[in-house]
């Protein structure tokens, strides 16, 4: 059975806030200065998509006598009960949002190298070469492919989504903070007591743009 594009309800609403939250708890705040409503298409998974006040009076339009497959920035989708953001969605957030937030605020200067520390609360990880053409083939990172990360004092947290840069600082996708303790050191002691020294971190690759490319899009 296929289902027409609704606007977001609150349970839906609540979901993405919850998955962007993993990213910054900064960014849902900035959602209420944007010219944008989120629908949602149901199915497994649920889209998320972000389209325009300009577009609503058309969208209407269309979707009395036709189903609308895709519109406006495919932002992510919801499965079991999980946000996941895609591309497009980590593509608005890095380089859309910003903009929107910087024409609210004179005092933000476009220029300031933090700006997506203090305006969104974004965490950026700047890897080697090697690592961001391994990265682009869809493999994780580990510590060593790091060269920088901005903040300098990052803070790993299980679940944090980040934002992965080559040396150039062009965006090539996002990934997730995974903290693996071995068999030995969980039956030494609780996971809150060792997991900040013990746990070797990984960031898993959630997307990148190679995606495209290995699937032949």
């Amino acid at each position: 059975m296929e289902f027409p594009l609704t606007i977001a309800s609150k349970v839906y609403i609540d979901t993405i806030k919850k998955g962007l939250d993993h990213i910054s708890n900064k960014i849902w705040e900035s959602f209420h200065n944007i010219p944008y409503n989120i629908y949602i298409k149901k199915g497994k998974p649920t889209l998320i998509f972000l389209v325009s006040h300009d577009f609503n009076k058309i969208l209407n339009k269309i979707s009395e006598k036709h189903l609308i497959e895709h519109i406006g920035i495919y932002f992510g989708f919801i499965f079991k009960g999980e946000f996941y953001l895609s591309l497009e969605g980590a593509e608005f957030i890095y380089y859309d949002l910003k903009k929107y937030l910087i024409n609210k605020s004179k005092s933000v200067n476009l220029e300031d190298s933090d700006i997506f520390w203090k305006v969104l609360g974004l965490k950026r990880l700047i890897v080697s070469e090697s690592a961001s053409k391994s990265f682009m083939y869809g493999n994780n990172l580990k510590m060593e492919d790091i060269i920088k990360m901005i903040p300098e004092k990052l803070t790993f947290n299980r679940k944090d989504v980040v934002f992965i840069l080559d040396s150039d600082m062009n965006f090539l996708g996002i990934g997730l903070i995974f903290k693996k303790i071995s068999d030995k050191k969980k039956a030494e002691g609780s996971k809150s007591q060792i997991e900040s020294k013990d746990a070797q971190i990984f960031i898993q690759n959630l997307v990148d743009y190679g995606y495209y490319i290995r699937r032949g899009f």
